[in-house]
């Protein structure tokens, strides 16, 4: 007779993994010609062993199972199983001499278990809880070309040196940024060079640990160096674009606090929505478009008023941000996002150095720099010095 077990899974909080079957059968007497034949099935138990072996019932086709003296294990992997109640179903099979299995006694060890993903996706995957259309449920999201269920199949997968190349290539090419960063300095824009120099370490860590496999090095939890990279970016453009505005000091650092403040709430409702990066953006260059007519208007000239800015500085800046927005929008896919990521990077840093505006006249370069060493100074009042009597 056919030995049954029932596993419940109709409470509807057990589909969104996969059910793990696994089957062990002990030191029993078991003859050559005699095994164990099982089938999963959902809804109902399939109980005609003496009939068919394909373990198929008139609400499920099961899967099927068998145990042998030259096979004494078997696993079946079931991803997102039903929401039902489940049935496993084992009986003692012999073909040649049937009165065997009056004599047979079999012992057969079941594990039955729920796992959000397989194996937890190796080394070259990362289990990710995933809400689409509705449903939610647990998947692999596989790197460096590793593919399937649990991220085993290495068909198309990347050798330990294009893992390398690729790790150098996202991480070096942040180093782009230290030129913004020097020239920010220079020009005496010190919260500026701050904000570059946050998002390039966040950015080189970020990518360092988003690695699988041999290369990769987290300094920090993933998830807390992705944010900080998504927030440095965004943070860059915000405040590159206020600070060609040529903004007064006060209103400048608001909307510059502001912005970062909206930055982080739209991350933390959706790290990934393409409006978290362009609504504040545009709205910043809705801002730098208004200033620059104001001041064409008020001085009727056209605004930067110097031909050499317009040609050595503003037009390659714009032209490398808008290559760069076209490849983060249009070419950057999972195969190549190694060589078009990179190349953002780049990009990013390049054009906002040359459209970081130019220095004050007044100011002296690296003059911010020289003010920040520790030194005794005497200070003099201008105006006490006006009504002193001589």
């Amino acid at each position: 007779m056919p030995s049954v077990m029932r596993l419940q899974l109709d409470t509807g909080m057990d589909s969104g993994g996969s059910l793990v079957v696994s089957l062990w059968a002990n030191q029993s007497v078991m003859s050559n010609t005699s095994s164990v034949v099982v089938c999963v099935n959902a809804a109902s138990p399939f109980l005609g062993f003496s009939s068919s072996l394909n373990c198929t019932t008139a609400f499920f086709q099961g899967y099927p199972l068998s145990l042998s003296t030259s096979s004494r294990r078997a696993n079946l992997v079931i991803p997102y199983p039903e929401t039902d109640n489940w049935y496993l179903s084992l009986q003692l099979v012999c073909l040649q001499s049937p009165e065997e299995c009056g004599k047979a006694s079999v012992l057969v060890e079941t594990s039955l278990s729920l796992v959000p993903c397989l194996n937890d996706c190796g080394p070259y995957g990362q289990c990710l809880l995933l809400r689409r259309h509705g449903y939610l449920y647990a998947g692999c999201s596989c790197k460096a070309g590793w593919r399937g269920w649990s991220c085993t199949d290495n068909s198309t997968a990347q050798t330990v040196a294009q893992q390398r190349v690729a790790a150098l290539l996202l991480t070096l090419s942040n180093l782009l940024f230290l030129a913004p960063i020097t020239l920010s300095v220079h020009r005496c824009l010190l919260v500026e060079a701050s904000i570059y120099t946050y998002t390039m370490f966040f950015s080189t860590f970020y990518h360092a640990c988003d690695q699988p496999g041999e290369a990769v090095l987290c300094i920090l939890d993933y998830d807390t160096l992705q944010y900080c990279d998504f927030l440095g970016s965004g943070v860059s453009i915000w405040a590159t674009i206020l600070c060609m505005a040529r903004l007064k000091a006060a209103l400048k650092h608001v909307l510059l606090l502001l912005g970062t403040l909206v930055f982080a709430m739209s991350l933390q409702l959706d790290r990934r929505g393409a409006w978290n990066m362009i609504g504040p953006c545009l709205f910043a260059f809705v801002v730098m478009v208004t200033m620059w007519v104001y001041r064409c208007g008020h001085r009727r000239h056209c605004y930067p008023t110097s031909w050499q800015r317009w040609v050595f500085y503003l037009l390659p800046g714009i032209s490398m941000a808008a290559v760069a927005i076209a490849i983060y929008a249009s070419m950057m896919t999972s195969d190549n996002y190694y060589y078009t990521h990179s190349i953002w990077h780049m990009l990013l840093a390049g054009s906002t150095a040359f459209l970081l505006p130019p220095r004050d006249k007044h100011t002296e370069p690296w003059a911010c720099s020289q003010k920040l060493t520790c030194r005794y100074q005497i200070c003099k009042n201008r105006r006490e010095e006006l009504y002193t009597v001589t």
